[in-house]
């Protein structure tokens, strides 16, 4: 349940500030200020994954995406928080990567809101390849510190003695 809850609450964040929303996994570090991110016209970035055909749920993930409040924004996002709930009504449905395959259901049904992909180059997903402030400066935003990840935890205390 964790992992849909902030697309259940999401409609009425949009609608209470009337401002994009970054929606991020809970465990990715900013590497720099994401306001950029949002320069772009578009209802809803998602971050795709093109070549992860091969596990259907992990081509749309739910480690970043971003709504606007437009009207399509608004509508997409009650969608998402629609689906959510039907989830929480069939216990088939609650497994692993059910945000993902919400977020997938999304992008495939949609036929009028302005989707954006953003480049999966944005979110270093793997810290054992990468160096987390040069990530940064070859254009990285978000470092996935997922603890499912060996490593992950060394990686975090070397990138917190090297920040400015």
């Amino acid at each position: 349940i964790y992992s849909f809850e902030r697309f259940w609450l999401l409609p009425s964040i949009l609608e209470t500030y009337n401002r994009p929303v970054l929606v991020a996994d809970l465990d990715q570090i900013p590497l720099r200020d994401p306001s950029a991110l949002l320069s772009e016209e578009f209802d809803v970035a998602l971050l795709k994954f093109p070549k992860s055909v091969i596990n259907i749920l992990s081509v749309i993930s739910a480690t970043l995406s971003i709504f606007r409040p437009s009207s399509q924004g608004h509508r997409l996002a009650k969608e998402l928080s629609e689906y959510f709930t039907s989830a929480f009504d069939n216990e088939a449905k609650l497994n692993w990567h059910v945000d993902q395959a919400g977020l997938a259901v999304l992008d495939y049904k949609n036929t009028d809101g302005n989707i954006l992909y953003l480049d999966p180059k944005l979110v270093v997903t793997d810290p054992s390849k990468h160096d987390p402030i040069e990530a940064a400066e070859k254009g990285a935003w978000f470092w996935s510190v997922t603890n499912s990840i060996a490593g992950n935890e060394k990686r975090l205390e070397t990138y917190n003695k090297k920040r400015p």
